[in-house]
């Protein structure tokens, strides 16, 4: 009896510990929000409208330009001195739900609009070529604060950012930062490949398909995909990767995030539907009809979009549990609830606006 007391102590006092630590990175990451929202120069939108109206704004220099511009200063080098050409608008408002990679969401659409120092003349030609490079920051980091400027002070609060960081596909496991994709970079400068739907001269703004950029990020530049520089001759041996990021990783028994399959309860088709024309339909969304936003979620949420550290959680639904909506992603300014059940499968519950 004494040893089960003792137990039950240990447990309750490991889940106070648990539920301390889980509020103090709330706290944090909310504080650090806030931080990135008085440094962000750009507004996020969730419609090519205001996109559009986005363009005739005016230039305000990036924050995060002016990170890099320090970071350069501090190591004793001529500093970096950029203002970015465009904005990228998607329906991808937050981290959680974007692509991890470009491509792996063929549905997920995004337009960059020009800023007003840019000539629309400069995608003249862009056209012709089928994808498109997206060099732009990642100006939605939670760590914006390691390396930046602090405004008040005009110090650099900090100016180490971290070696090592946690890869999604070896389930945590650390590996060098330039040895991943990982956002969280000494210098946040993300790459995209992305496939060209529209290109508009006079407007000065590119529609892609396949990117896995966040609504209001900030784009440097853009490039043309050339074939016969850009890809590696195939069947030579100078070709090389780690086994981890092989298409077929899943058959090492590593790849944790494996494709769901996924479907719908009854009636969350219908609530979605209902939601998205009572918003505005087409008219306030990057897809033309309700088919296509319905592909969409459903490649979105098939990728496992949890975080390492949820998916440790292990919130999997018991066989005939009923559907609880345990968590949660927006997309196209819609909030999806979902469940994980057993054998890989995802269920998706309800949506709201």
């Amino acid at each position: 009896m004494g040893e089960s007391l003792e137990l039950t102590q240990i447990k309750e006092a490991l889940a106070r510990e648990m539920d301390a630590r889980a509020s103090e990175r709330a706290g944090r990451i909310r504080a650090e929000r806030e931080l990135r929202a008085s440094l962000m120069c750009t507004s996020a939108s969730r419609s090519l409208r205001r996109a559009q109206d986005h363009a005739s704004r005016e230039l305000t220099p990036s924050p995060c330009i002016k990170t890099v511009n320090k970071a350069f200063v501090a190591s004793g080098t001529d500093p970096l001195i950029c203002s970015p050409v465009g904005t990228f608008f998607s329906s991808f408002s937050r981290r959680n739900g974007t692509p991890r990679q470009p491509s792996l969401v063929p549905m997920a659409r995004g337009v960059v609009v020009l800023h007003q120092h840019v000539s629309g003349q400069a995608l003249e030609g862009l056209l012709e070529f089928s994808h498109v490079w997206i060099i732009f920051m990642f100006h939605a980091n939670t760590n914006l604060a390691h390396g930046a400027v602090n405004y008040l002070t005009g110090r650099m609060e900090q100016t180490t950012a971290k070696a090592k960081v946690r890869v999604p596909r070896l389930n945590g496991e650390r590996r060098g930062v330039f040895a991943t994709r990982s956002p969280h970079r000494p210098v946040p400068i993300g790459l995209s490949l992305a496939t060209i739907r529209v290109v508009d001269v006079n407007n000065g703004f590119v529609e892609v398909s396949g990117a896995d950029l966040i609504d209001g990020t900030p784009v440097l530049d853009l490039k043309p995909y050339l074939p016969f520089c850009d890809t590696p001759p195939s069947g030579t041996k100078s070709v090389f990767t780690p086994a981890w990021v092989l298409p077929d990783a899943s058959s090492t028994g590593r790849e944790p995030l494996s494709p769901l399959a996924v479907t719908w309860a009854p009636g969350a088709k219908d609530m979605l539907s209902d939601q998205w024309f009572q918003r505005g339909g087409s008219r306030f969304s990057l897809y033309d009809d309700i088919s296509e936003l319905l592909l969409f979620v459903e490649q979105v949420l098939s990728r496992d979009i949890r975080s390492a550290h949820q998916r440790k959680l292990n919130h999997i639904m018991s066989p005939g549990a009923s559907h609880s909506g345990w968590w949660e992603v927006i997309l196209d300014g819609i909030a999806i609830r979902y469940d994980i059940h057993l054998g890989s499968k995802l269920v998706i519950v309800a949506t709201s606006l």
